[in-house]
């Protein structure tokens, strides 16, 4: 933005945009979408963050287009990213969730070197460093992101069973298949409510 429109652009306002909508629209997302099984929220989270970058490509560069491109990208974000989380739960065998949480909040770490290459690469030939807006071509900048972006998204359309492990995961997230809280409840409670085997000294009584 400070290359295209100059130093004056009111760059914090605009990124702060992002964490504030997240903090309003996950939760949103979350209850009116809990029935929807994370795969598919997943899928289509992604695909519409994949996809914000063309808001600039289709429209030009503006302010306007900066911000409306910062809130289709923060709706997919709000979609997809609490249900990556919930995702790795889902598939963790008993015990190892902590293991598959961590793994992959790793992937998304690590995913911000090569993106970070990549924009840096493509910053450089469609707005070199020292030039004015009129010299950057930011069309074919956010284009060349939004075709890097869009890889996952396809890859997830087109072979869906490199993230889904069987065709049960397709269920909603409450037929989650660990023990819920309800049921090891019920069970306790069936426990202490069971007869008590009787104790050794009676046993005792009776034999004598």
């Amino acid at each position: 933005m400070l290359r295209s429109f100059g130093a004056a652009v009111p760059k914090g306002s605009i990124y702060a945009i992002n964490p504030l909508l997240d903090l309003l629209l996950t939760p949103l997302f979350v209850s009116r979408l809990a029935a929807v099984p994370h795969f598919a929220v997943i899928r289509v989270g992604l695909s519409i963050a994949a996809l914000s970058p063309l808001v600039l490509t289709l429209v030009g560069p503006s302010l306007t287009a900066v911000i409306l491109f910062v809130l289709v990208l923060t709706v997919g974000d709000a979609l997809y990213n609490p249900r990556t989380d919930a995702y790795a739960m889902l598939v963790a065998p008993i015990g190892r969730e902590g293991t598959f949480a961590g793994a992959a909040a790793a992937l998304v770490f690590l995913a911000e070197v090569p993106a970070g290459v990549v924009g840096g690469i493509l910053l450089e030939r469609y707005c070199p460093q020292g030039s004015d807006g009129a010299s950057c071509d930011g069309r074919r900048l956010f284009g060349a992101l939004a075709a890097f972006a869009c890889i996952s998204p396809l890859l997830l359309w087109g072979i869906p069973t490199l993230l889904r492990e069987d065709v049960a995961l397709d269920a909603a997230p409450s037929a989650h298949p660990h023990p819920s809280a309800d049921s090891q409840t019920d069970e306790l409670r069936a426990l202490q409510e069971s007869p008590s085997p009787p104790a050794l000294g009676v046993r005792r009584e009776e034999s004598q």
